[in-house]
């Protein structure tokens, strides 16, 4: 019997899933830093709003004030959901992640475990620079994202995409892989867009989806609502 899915509370993204994704899962983010973590973190902060599931987020090389002023400026407060243990942020060094890599019991585990999350973030993007070989890492990130499944989480993981070249390893070990990209528009205009390129066991809308970001966050426009407005016409 098929899990009932899983609304990430991202205008648009669900509907590109239809409906939501089917949990556990983990989700790679691969593109901008800037639009992957403010992607990630509504991603968080909707799901402990809209559907009450504890959350824990993982980071390092940002700062914990940072990250209260960037979610500030979409009128995300984290501090409430932290004081009443729906929310645990960890902000550790890149060898921090590869520990946690190496070991069953760690930092991310008992967190997640202690306040029963359902969601996760994770910043990966420096992963290779502290990595083995590719055999030895495969076999870490396999165990690491097996790991987060069981802990029946929906994760993302955020890696960026200039930082470093993401292997098959990632691509295949992940359930989903969503590439976020910059288009050129026949207007000249730079747009941004997202794209599925993995999707295992989840049903999707295939093609590339605009991205708009406005004051409230992340909203997906769905590939096939861009061509039923452009054969409708403008409204009004």
């Amino acid at each position: 019997m098929q899990k009932e899915k899983f609304e990430t509370g991202i205008k648009g993204l669900d509907e590109v899933f239809k409906g939501g994704i089917i949990p556990p899962c983990n989700i790679l983010l691969e593109g901008n830093f800037q639009t992957i973590k403010t992607l990630g973190m509504q991603f968080i902060y909707e799901g402990i709003v809209k559907y009450n599931q504890p959350a824990v987020m993982m980071f390092y090389e940002y700062s914990p004030q940072k990250l209260f002023n960037d979610s500030a400026k979409y009128g995300w407060d984290f501090f409430k959901p932290q004081e009443e243990g729906k929310l645990e942020i960890i902000y550790a060094v890149p060898e921090t992640l590869v520990k946690t890599l190496n070991q069953r019991d760690n930092i991310l585990t008992e967190t997640s475990e202690k306040i029963k999350a359902k969601r996760a973030l994770i910043d990966i993007s420096y992963l290779r620079n502290y990595a083995d070989e590719d055999h030895v890492m495969q076999g870490k990130l396999n165990r690491f994202f097996t790991g987060l499944k069981e802990l029946e989480l929906v994760t993302m993981l955020i890696q960026e995409k200039y930082v470093t070249e993401i292997t098959v390893l990632e691509k295949y070990l992940v359930d989903i892989l969503i590439n976020f990209d910059m288009v050129k528009t026949k207007e000249g205009k730079q747009q941004e867009f997202i794209e599925i390129k993995r999707s295992a066991h989840q049903d999707i809308i295939v093609g590339k989806h605009q991205l708009k970001m406005n004051r409230n966050g992340a909203e997906i426009i769905p590939y096939f609502s861009e061509i039923a407005e452009k054969k409708e016409g403008p409204k009004g």
